[in-house]
């Protein structure tokens, strides 16, 4: 048997931090699966995943395309671009 340090440490406390950071997580995959879409990418195959990390926290995983990866990166590459020429004015 473990020690009880041990057991504290890998136990799955369920409460409202679980729930509270995925249904964050899940807000922002869906927002981010609609910005692509706006965005003109095809969006075929690219899978996001709501879930929690382990103190409870919003992760999102996102599994995509090199293809789908470059558009992404061309869109936040184009977005500084246009951040930084209005800073200079």
């Amino acid at each position: 048997m473990a020690a009880d340090s041990d057991q504290e440490e890998s136990l799955y406390v369920c409460g409202d931090p679980y729930f509270t950071g995925w249904l964050d997580a899940r807000d922002a995959a869906k927002q981010w699966m609609s910005a692509l879409e706006a965005s003109g990418m095809d969006v075929e195959g690219l899978r996001v995943r709501p879930c929690t990390g382990a103190c409870g926290g919003g992760e999102v995983q996102v599994w995509a395309t090199p293809e789908q990866m470059r558009w992404v990166a061309e869109l936040v590459t184009r977005g500084a671009e246009a951040a930084r020429g209005r800073e200079a004015c």
